[in-house]
């Protein structure tokens, strides 16, 4: 069996594939349906009522006004109908698939589901620049309808030649259209600024000239393949939400009263809601959590201070001089119980709540040269390892870097990977066997005594978290 998945485990998941996507397409059939019926209802009813309520206004030109609200009942339908279509191609491929095994049922040992669950969560994250456009659609084809409108129905051509607004819809106007204005401005520029910014920090980081001007030191090598490789389990687990004696955090103690510990959170730069949940948990009441920051993190407050001050040789971290001085100047003294805002971590600030206290983050922006440098140093300077998989798939040659470094390098009594309730079991199983496959043979984890990788299912739930720490720090001593 591929990846020693049973036939009936391999079977089970795509019926389930068949069953999601067809829900998924029948949900969005409904939704479709229920667009279709607004927009047909207000354009056969709405310019009658209107009409009835405002007789000054002729029928022709409520006829005409009531596209401005259908235009986002348009672009929702659109959209729905797009993911109904996707829904039910998935479906169908299911469903051959499923009738191919019933037909030969040998054949379910070379077949896999048609759509893989642990890539929900990727399609789900949206770029700056995609929420941007994606605003930007929502708010300017309403405009653009509406200004069109008024050109050809509502402004009047006068003795003289000159057309104006009809007078009784001039406030109207002036305060439609200012509206949509602010709107449009407010929404779009936000988040084209933080493009912008995550654009220009992307393409400062694989600048060639810089590259040039630093030292290629790069990660260290790969040896030799482990002459002996321990059998190794993977174990998922669902952490319970069981709130435990807490007590603030200080200097010298953490949440559970032992010393505050070092963690290296590693995940996929492009998860950042991910980051997020992580960020929210109780990770931080127990130590120091170190993570290597994304362009995108990078605010156009920053960029901009950056280009003021000249500063764009000391933006990156670039070499192991820098990440040990880095590391050297982060801040020590705890946060205060209550809520804070984490900046310069994710695409966002995060807000979070912590009621017994917490450890900064120390968030570090690499350059694109020496980030896979700065992991292994990383690893040679701390406590714990969480390895966030949720969304992960062969293609991120990142977090696949980061899963076989973790491997080579760190006790996997030490290290935790965590995913969401969207991941491919089956598939994350499969993928970390693959890599303890593939073991150094300066790895701490080669011999013969049988290991065991738990994976916890987690999400920003404190109490969760709290838990997967505690039993971490007893794993690993």
């Amino acid at each position: 069996m591929a990846d020693g998945m049973g036939s009936s485990e391999l079977y089970a998941r795509t019926r389930r594939e068949e069953s999601t996507t067809l829900r998924a397409a029948a949900g969005n059939a409904v939704r479709f349906s229920l667009y279709v019926a607004a927009i047909v209802l207000i354009w056969v009813q709405g310019p009658q009522l209107l009409a009835a309520w405002v007789p000054d206004v002729p029928l022709s030109t409520w006829r005409q006004l009531v596209l401005l609200p259908m235009a986002p009942l348009a672009v929702g339908a659109l959209e729905t109908g797009v993911d109904m279509v996707i829904d039910a191609r998935q479906w169908l491929r299911a469903r051959s698939i499923r009738r191919r095994v019933d037909r030969d049922p040998e054949q379910i040992a070379m077949l896999v589901p048609p759509l893989e669950t642990h890539m929900a969560t990727v399609q789900k994250i949206r770029s700056h620049g995609a929420t941007a456009f994606r605003r930007l659609l929502w708010v300017a084809v309403p405009v653009a309808l509406f200004v069109g409108v008024l050109v050809d129905e509502v402004w009047v051509e006068e003795p003289d030649g000159t057309r104006r607004p009809a007078p009784e819809l001039e406030p109207v106007i002036l305060v439609s259209v200012s509206l949509l204005a602010a709107i449009l401005l407010v929404s779009v520029m936000l988040r084209w600024q933080r493009w912008s910014a995550s654009r220009t920090v992307e393409k400062w980081s694989n600048d060639p000239a810089y590259s040039a001007r630093i030292s290629r030191i790069g990660p260290d090598p790969a040896g030799s393949p482990a002459a002996a490789i321990p059998p190794l389990t993977v174990k998922f687990r669902t952490p319970p939400r069981s709130q435990g004696n807490l007590r603030q955090v200080s200097e010298r103690a953490n949440v559970v009263g032992a010393a505050p510990v070092q963690i290296a959170y590693l995940r996929l730069f492009d998860n950042r809601s991910r980051a997020r949940e992580f960020l929210r948990g109780a990770w931080r009441e127990f130590g120091y959590v170190h993570l290597l920051r994304s362009a995108a993190s990078v605010s156009p407050q920053e960029v901009r201070k950056i280009r003021r001050d000249n500063a764009f040789r000391k933006m990156f971290v670039a070499s192991p001089r820098m990440l040990r001085e880095e590391l050297a100047g982060q801040p020590v003294a705890p946060l205060p119980p209550g809520r804070q805002r984490l900046m310069g971590v994710t695409d966002l600030a995060v807000k979070v709540h912590d009621p017994a206290g917490s450890y900064p983050v120390r968030s570090i922006l690499c350059h694109a040269s020496f980030w896979q440098t700065a992991v292994d140093m990383l690893l040679s300077r701390v406590d714990y390892v969480v390895l966030d998989l949720a969304g992960y798939v062969p293609a991120n040659a990142g977090t696949r870097f980061e899963l076989q470094r973790v491997i080579d390098r760190f006790p996997i009594a030490g290290v935790v990977f965590i995913c969401d309730d969207q991941c491919d079991r089956a598939f994350l199983t499969a993928q970390i066997l693959h890599h303890w496959s593939r073991m150094d043979s300066r790895s701490p984890n080669s011999g013969t005594t049988p290991r065991t990788a738990p994976i916890a299912v987690t999400d920003g739930h404190r109490t969760t978290t709290r838990h997967v720490m505690a039993d971490l720090q007893v794993r690993g001593g």
